[in-house]
């Protein structure tokens, strides 16, 4: 029979070590919140070729909306943006079109106000202190 209670100072050692670098990661680089946490736009386009995601980024600054991420999933574009209007979508996908000679196609926009970001957060808390 093994005797695992001898070894309990190698337990604690590692678990403050993995615990220690959870709380220098969190101290160092903060959290990074999602959109359904402070509020934003989620963009989603079909395209039939797949332009330089640097280039669109362009488009996207020259719109004054900010860039959170922004990635490709097969023929489909997906960009997470801070609260933007459907003015300032169609704009977005009136230039993509434009620059790239293609028609995309929208497939999701969805805004998410900070109001039930705040909200969200404040549950997400709560079931964690919980947990």
């Amino acid at each position: 029979m093994i005797n695992f209670l001898k070894f309990t100072w190698v337990y604690i050692l590692i678990s403050a070590v993995v615990i220690g670098c959870g709380l220098f990661s969190v101290i160092r680089y903060g959290f990074t919140y999602s959109i359904e946490f402070v509020g934003g736009s989620d963009l989603s386009y079909q395209l039939n070729k797949k332009p330089d995601l640097a280039e669109i980024k362009k488009i996207v600054k020259g719109q004054k909306a900010e860039m959170i991420e922004i990635s490709y999933e097969g023929s489909v574009l997906h960009m997470r943006l801070k609260p933007i209007d459907e003015k300032q979508e169609a704009q977005i996908r009136k230039e993509i079109g434009t620059k790239f000679s293609l028609t995309p196609k929208l497939l999701r926009f969805e805004t998410v106000g900070p109001v039930i970001g705040k909200e969200t957060m404040q549950k997400t808390a709560v079931a964690a202190l919980l947990a």
